[in-house]
């Protein structure tokens, strides 16, 4: 099987590269395009099974729409699939408004850590289906030292904060309150604008003792709970061995089961929060033993390479008769 993948391919630790390495892992041959210098005026692509785009919106210009949905519709009369695959939430957020003008929505399926939304999707117009986040299993694999000098930490946190969404204020408070608490007891990144990434997050991860993680969970646009969407910091932690204390959200014990791959822990209450990091600094035995079953539960059934083979199923399963 060949597909054609548009995306973001220039950072190597990207998302696209991460399917891409999961697609060739499950034996696809794969034909990178750089999306900010894409043709969309290429609509053959006769040599390849579907179209995959992973999308980087401030990467197309309104005046190339014209010309991807030209592109849209010559795969649609090939029946060849074209796909969208993303980490990103919309609903309820300030960019779903993107969901009724970028032609990025009107692909023959698009993918998303976006769950819980079924009929808005489908009031939007779009064919949507639930992937929930995961990791690269290069990266789940590896093995690494514990680095002495992040181990004496006590708590960590890894992960965009500073201005971050304004529907979801508590991400950024959950670190100002952590910086202050812990001072040099935290290992914080970005740290002076360094990201850790590869080799060096599984060491952060085997090396600290407890992970505090947050996912963006701001209620719906009709004030309701979110449910079924967490960000890729669940699987990108545990998976790399990290333990991670994580608020709960309806759906997600139908892939990690809170208490054994992972604990949960109660947005704004920073009470509960410092007596569970302080908890889990004393019971390194348990806390590995957790830390443990969640990486080999991850490595078991959250890779991308598990979900690019779900993928590939849905396509083989006749894909090109979607709407």
């Amino acid at each position: 099987m060949r597909v054609l993948y548009i995306g973001n391919f220039q950072p190597p630790h990207s998302t696209e590269n991460e399917i891409r390495i999961a697609l060739e892992a499950n034996g696809v041959d794969v034909v990178q395009a750089q999306e900010n210098l894409f043709d969309w005026s290429n609509t053959g692509v006769r040599n390849c099974n579907f179209v995959l785009w992973t999308h980087s919106h401030h990467f197309t210009a309104p005046e190339n729409y014209t010309k991807i949905r030209r592109f849209e519709a010559a795969q649609r009369k090939a029946k060849r699939p074209m796909i969208g695959y993303h980490l990103d939430r919309w609903m309820g957020l300030g960019r779903e408004v993107q969901l009724t003008y970028d032609p990025y929505f009107e692909q023959s399926l698009l993918c998303t850590a976006d769950g819980g939304h079924d009929e808005a999707w489908a009031e939007f117009g779009i064919n949507h289906l639930w992937f929930p986040p995961a990791v690269s299993h290069v990266d789940a694999e590896r093995i690494v030292q514990p680095k002495r000098a992040l181990a004496r930490k006590t708590v960590g946190f890894c992960g965009s904060w500073h201005g971050y969404h304004v529907e979801w204020a508590w991400r950024e408070k959950l670190v100002l309150w952590l910086r202050r608490t812990y001072q040099s007891r935290l290992a914080l990144y970005p740290l002076y604008g360094r990201s850790l990434r590869g080799k060096d997050l599984n060491v952060l991860y085997a090396s600290v003792p407890v992970i505090v993680g947050d996912s963006c969970l701001a209620p719906t646009r009709t004030g309701e709970p979110i449910t079924r969407y967490w960000s890729d910091r669940i699987p990108e932690t545990i998976g790399r061995g990290g333990f991670l204390l994580h608020p709960y959200v309806e759906g997600i014990d139908e892939h990690f089961m809170p208490g054994e791959h992972f604990i949960t822990y109660e947005p704004y209450d920073v009470d509960g929060l410092a007596d569970l990091i302080a908890e889990w600094n004393d019971q390194p035995t348990e806390r590995e033993h957790i830390a443990k079953a969640g990486r080999e539960h991850v490595l078991d059934h959250h890779t991308y390479k598990h979900r690019m083979e779900r993928l590939l199923t849905l396509v083989r399963g006749g894909a090109a008769d979607w709407s």
